[in-house]
């Protein structure tokens, strides 16, 4: 049996996303919510300013939430990193491994990382001064993105940031050691 044969096509990867960003969602609007409903009650900028913030609860409780998803989105992925799996993967019984079925080192891992998150990279350092001509990159990062992870519900075993690192997803008991 080839590693190839082992690889984890689209079905099982896109269950995994799906529990990770429920997962992520369901964080971020409970904690995100809280802290935008605490921004309303401290808000220390007198009586208008928190005039201001009372009359759209509902809007800074979103702005919280979405600020919280930020945060929350990267230190999860993160473990993806860590773990060479991400919490959904660990919860289907997935690792990323090698293109040869190996433990992955963790400069694969990263690159890996990079790659899959580029459009997200790219929109987070655009809001740095100076940096704003990468938000002109930030789509074309986003559809290639979305491209590459595509191929696989045409059959292909390994999705683009598994290509340039190197990478690809296996069941946890078809990992070998790495030599």
């Amino acid at each position: 049996m080839t590693s190839g044969s082992r690889r984890i096509g689209s079905w099982p990867r896109l269950a995994a996303t799906a529990i990770d960003y429920g997962a992520m969602a369901a964080v971020s609007a409970a904690a995100g919510l809280a802290l935008g409903r605490w921004w309303v009650a401290g808000a220390d900028a007198g009586p208008e300013g928190r005039d201001a913030l009372q009359a759209v609860p509902d809007l800074v409780a979103l702005a919280g939430a979405i600020s919280v998803f930020a945060v929350v989105g990267v230190l999860y992925m993160l473990l993806e990193i860590w773990w060479a799996a991400s919490p959904g993967k660990r919860l289907m019984g997935l690792r990323i491994g090698t293109a040869a079925g190996e433990a992955a080192p963790a400069g694969a891992l990263v690159v890996r990382y990079l790659v899959k998150n580029a459009h997200l990279i790219l929109g987070a350092l655009a809001v740095i001064p100076g940096a704003g001509m990468l938000s002109v990159l930030e789509p074309y990062a986003v559809l290639t993105v979305t491209a590459g992870s595509a191929v696989l519900l045409l059959g292909f075993d390994r999705a683009l940031h598994d290509l340039v690192a190197g990478t690809a997803v296996y069941r946890q008991p078809d990992i070998r050691p790495r030599r």
